[in-house]
């Protein structure tokens, strides 16, 4: 069904899009995922409703593992296999490579909050406000960030929230530094 359906739905995407005046890589970015993620979502939430927070919050753990890991981590083999060449680089505008960035600094932050594998509130809510600021933030007027030196465009503005995102980490690390470290260490087996 969704090799069926893929095509279609990404040209439909697209053309919407332009009908709108909305940038294709944003608008596949960010409104394909919701209708992609949208079952792991539905899920979270009714183990969240039923009081099983942590199920929820493992659940969507796994899928963005599953996500960063596998699905990610072929991208650049697909894109070889379609371009004749498994050596051909992917060709990433200025705009995509500051989206890459920020998408990492935000994972950075979010494994850092989630290391003792627990999120409190105070976390979500920096997450949630950083998420939120970084997808307003390039739609907002300029005269609002007119009193930054420079006056900041869009990518610069994502440039800054990456920065912020990882700022947030290091300040994590005196809090959640053991449990990041048993997170890479590997693990020994007993033997007998």
């Amino acid at each position: 069904m969704i090799v069926g359906n893929a095509e279609t739905f990404s040209e439909g995407l697209v053309a919407t899009g332009r009908q709108f005046g909305i940038d294709e890589f944003l608008l596949v970015q960010w409104l394909a995922p919701i209708a992609s993620e949208a079952p792991e979502f539905i899920v979270a939430i009714m183990f969240a409703l039923r009081g099983l927070g942590g199920l929820a919050l493992g659940s969507l753990i796994s899928s963005k593992l599953n996500q960063w890991t596998l699905l990610v981590g072929m991208i650049p083999g697909v894109y070889g296999v379609s371009s004749g060449s498994l050596a051909t680089p992917i060709p990433l505008s200025g705009l995509q490579m500051h989206e890459v960035l920020l998408t990492a600094a935000q994972s950075l932050l979010a494994v850092g909050l989630l290391a003792g594998l627990r999120l409190s509130i105070r976390g979500a809510m920096l997450l949630f406000v950083l998420f939120l600021g970084q997808f307003l933030a390039p739609a907002m007027p300029a005269a609002l960030w007119a009193h930054l030196p420079g006056h900041l465009s869009g990518t610069q503005v994502h440039f800054l929230f990456s920065f912020l995102y990882m700022g947030g980490f290091v300040l994590l690390l005196p809090h959640t530094g053991r449990q990041l470290l048993a997170l890479v260490r590997p693990t020994r087996t007993r033997t007998s």
